[in-house]
């Protein structure tokens, strides 16, 4: 979860250099494999489906960084 909330930024945090869609989706797809695969294991349809919507909503978060920069 912490690699989530971390990627969901306007720039890495390890490197300070700005992302944009394509990093976020890029910076997004090994945290959420691993949670894709929890979620079989453990958590079932009710949390494939709150995975099903995050990816979902990772264009509108992206959307959000790009303001940013153009703030």
């Amino acid at each position: 979860m912490a690699d989530i909330s971390q990627s969901v930024h306007p720039f890495t945090l390890d490197t300070a250099q700005w992302q944009l869609f394509d990093d976020l989706t890029t910076q997004l797809a090994a945290p959420l494999t691993t949670l894709t695969h929890l979620a079989k294991l453990y958590g079932g349809d009710k949390a494939q489906h709150a995975i099903d919507t995050f990816e979902a909503q990772i264009p509108q978060f992206a959307n959000g960084i790009h303001a940013w920069w153009q703030w």
